[in-house]
Parts: C-alpha cells; sequence; structure tokens
C-alpha cells in the first residue's frame, strides 16, 4: 500500500514534476555535516526575510523551490525552521532531510530571485489532470 504524502511544490529538475513532500510529524535530528552559525530562524523569521527557499535533498543533491508560507500554515510562525529541514522528503531518491538555501540575488532593479514561473502552472496542470480520471 502507498504512503499518502503531501505535495509543497513542484521541481524544474531533471523532469520530476514534483519537488518536495512533508511527512507529519517531522521529527528533529541533529546534522552533523550543518555549520553552527548562531541560532536557527523561526519559521516566521525565515518567511519574513524570504518569501520562499530551495529545499536540496542532502542525498542525491535534487532540489525544489517551496513558498515558506507552507511551513508556516502547516508548523506556525513559532516553529524551528529545523522542522523543515527534517520534514523535508525527496520526491527523487526518497531520501528524508533537507538543507535550505535563499534565492539568488536578481540585482537592485529586482531584488531576489522571484519564486520560478513555471512550478505553479506545473501544478495546477497536475491537479487538472488527476480530477479529470
Amino acid at each position: 500500500m502507498r504512503e499518502e504524502h503531501q505535495l509543497i511544490g513542484g521541481a524544474p529538475a531533471q523532469n520530476r514534476q514534483h519537488v518536495a513532500l512533508l511527512d507529519e510529524p517531522a521529527a528533529l535530528r541533529p546534522n552533523c555535516s550543518m555549520r553552527e552559525a548562531g541560532p536557527r530562524p523561526t519559521l516566521g523569521e525565515l518567511q519574513r526575510t524570504t518569501p520562499w527557499v530551495w529545499l536540496w535533498c542532502e542525498r542525491c543533491q535534487h532540489h525544489a523551490p517551496m513558498a515558506c508560507a507552507v511551513a508556516v500554515i502547516l508548523w506556525g510562525p513559532e516553529a524551528s525552521s529545523d522542522k523543515l529541514r527534517a520534514g523535508a522528503r525527496c520526491t527523487s531518491c526518497g531520501g528524508k532531510g533537507a538543507t535550505l538555501q535563499r534565492p539568488g540575488w536578481a540585482g537592485n532593479h529586482i531584488g531576489f530571485h522571484p519564486f520560478p514561473p513555471e512550478i505553479p502552472a506545473e501544478v495546477g496542470e497536475q491537479h487538472h489532470d488527476e480530477g479529470q480520471s
């Protein structure tokens, strides 16, 4: 029997339709390869500084964009961003755990890169196709 997961994005990498999945509840686990640069931001703090992030799979390096609002809705603004790091599941290899990366700078006239535009259309088309089955 297939376990159900919640879709949280779409993926432009390697012809992947899905980007990331979240399992609930997410168990926090230490990652020895993470740099210690002070306290981790809460999900609300993360959302205030950037509307979206890249989730990078720790196992296969597949990556996908995710709106910060999704994690805030799931776990609340006061939850540690470690909940997102621990709860992300790769749709490419099935590995659990992700590294968060803020979007890159697009220049003074734009600011940070906007959420990739092809993602919402792909996700919308997929949901539309599923409803016709």
